[in-house]
């Protein structure tokens, strides 16, 4: 059986970093689509994505932290030293 501990409510999306930039943006009809060249290049037939800045994480750890650390672990990881 797994189990699964939920210890707060957060987000970090393409139309906000957290919940009052989201909500503003769903009120405002905000849309975090963006045209990407580099998909067209890739070969995908849309060069449309929702974009998601990454996290500036280099005052919070060291250069040897931030590259052992993967993509979705920055994300959860500037969700905890936000709050």
């Amino acid at each position: 059986m797994n189990r699964v501990v939920i210890t707060g409510l957060g987000i970090y999306s393409c139309i906000g970093k957290n919940l009052d930039d989201v909500r503003d943006s769903l009120y405002l009809g905000k849309s975090g689509v963006i045209l990407d060249p580099a998909r067209k290049e890739f070969g995908y037939r849309s060069g449309l994505t929702g974009f998601v800045e990454r996290p500036a994480l280099k005052g919070i750890l060291d250069r040897r932290a931030r590259i052992m650390l993967p993509e979705q672990g920055e994300f959860a990881l500037w969700q905890r030293w936000k709050r």
